[in-house]
């Protein structure tokens, strides 16, 4: 059987819900994406998801997953691919060797875009359960934030 090692970022980590999807998958570890930063996207009839974006100097936290390929195809269909996220390859060290792993960023073409209430929720149940600090999500939010209102200022007014 294939094995994929998956980074999960959002909703993914809580585990709940994420081992309904991906049966088969072990928890191998938790580290962090250098880098990187968290904000939330979606359009206009769908309320915002986490996505990871390149920010020099960032980082965030990430859980590591081993799945199965038939995980994987599960993982397809939750994320939207290839509508709404796409995969992304990233090198990084989980105990003294470097792995290749996939996750998944939301398309480019979406906007800045808060969650739902119960979305939020649903990544603060996951970033407790491997004991990551809340303040990265809220920093999401304001990150979030402080972009769409940037991306307002250039929207032409009537």
């Amino acid at each position: 059987m294939k094995i994929i090692y998956y980074i999960a970022y959002g909703s993914n980590l809580n585990l709940d819900n994420f081992l309904k999807r991906c049966p088969s998958a072990k928890i191998l570890g938790k580290t962090f994406l250098q880098d990187m930063a968290l904000v939330f996207k979606g359009d206009g009839e769908e309320l915002g998801y986490l996505t990871l974006e390149n920010s020099i100097g960032s980082t965030i936290p990430v859980g590591i997953f081993e799945i199965s390929y038939f995980d994987s195809l599960r993982l397809d269909k939750f994320e939207g691919y290839p509508t709404l996220y796409s995969k992304k390859w990233i090198s990084l060290d989980l105990n003294g060797r470097t792995i290749n792993a996939l996750t998944y960023i939301m398309n480019s073409n979406f906007n800045y875009h808060l969650p739902s209430l119960d979305y939020f929720k649903f990544c603060l149940i996951g970033y407790d359960y491997f004991g990551f600090d809340r303040q990265f999500l809220i920093d999401a939010v304001k990150r979030t934030i402080n972009y769409a209102s940037h991306n307002d200022d250039k929207k032409p007014r009537n």
